[in-house]
């Protein structure tokens, strides 16, 4: 009984340490920083990579600071919004986001139009720049997913398939605390972008000159492997039955074939 009770006490310091660690009076959360870690390659990549899409290293830099809080803004206010009855009960809550709580839509769509304005505004072609936006993105997007692994989060209905990973009691959603074992939704969408971002490179490799075909292809396949990912998801914001995510996985999809087919025609044409 005294070697059962050792156990439990140890998985429960490592689940804690796995979520956080202190070091004197700080308290350094894992979580974020897997999401800063994530970011930072983002970055150099993009800054690696710059010359390559006509733009200065410059560029990237004042992207990078504009792009990094307004994706984190917009994160949380998806977050935010997908769970309004807790926070409109605890309104301080909003901006405990080192517990976690972000949803990548709300950056990628706060972080568009930021960019989009920003690149207005300075008279810069926009094309290229989104092109290399979106392989550094879904490179960050990548390793950002392992951030909901420690988290507990974002995970699928139970399974007893051989993915399967084993979800703390206190971290089960309602309606499943009788199962232990569940679907890591998280290291499939981290699989998937990471197989994106390698067709993304082929895409540059092929279209590069093609400004605009490397965003269009993010848009399309993104899209289509968070739509089908959703139906693995148990925890995701739903408006009148339908998951909000899938409703913008499809118009990122839609977006991205008009886009593509624009932009290739318009290339054909200048032939």
């Amino acid at each position: 009984m005294e070697f059962l009770l050792a156990c439990q006490v140890y998985r429960s310091k490592a689940r804690m340490f796995l979520m956080s660690f202190s070091i004197g009076f700080l308290t350094v959360h894992w979580y974020g920083l897997v999401i800063s870690l994530s970011i930072l390659v983002s970055y150099l990549f993009a800054r690696f990579y710059a010359k390559y899409f006509g733009l200065k290293k410059e560029i990237v830099d004042d992207l990078a600071l504009i792009l990094v809080p307004t994706g984190v803004i917009g994160a949380r206010i998806y977050h935010v919004l997908d769970h309004w009855q807790y926070y409109i009960n605890y309104p301080l809550q909003v901006f405990a986001i080192w517990q976690g709580g972000i949803g990548i839509w709300g950056a990628l769509i706060f972080g568009l139009l930021a960019c989009i304005l920003y690149l207005r505004v300075r008279k810069i072609t926009i094309f290229p720049a989104l092109d290399l936006l979106a392989i550094a993105t879904v490179l960050g997007q990548t390793l950002g997913r392992f951030g909901n692994f420690l988290n507990h989060e974002a995970f699928g209905p139970p399974t007893n398939l051989p993915t399967k990973i084993y979800i703390p009691p206190e971290f089960r959603p309602p309606g499943f605390s009788e199962y232990s074992f569940f679907h890591p939704t998280f290291f499939y969408e981290a699989f998937w972008d990471f197989l994106v971002f390698v067709l993304l490179l082929f895409v540059a490799m092929k279209f590069r000159k093609r400004a605009g075909v490397i965003f269009a292809s993010y848009l399309v396949l993104y899209g289509a492997g968070r739509f089908f990912l959703e139906f693995l998801r148990i925890d995701t914001w739903t408006a009148g039955g339908i998951k909000v995510a899938q409703i913008l996985s499809f118009f990122s999809v839609l977006a991205g074939i008009v886009l593509f087919q624009a932009r290739n025609s318009r290339h054909l044409c200048r032939r």
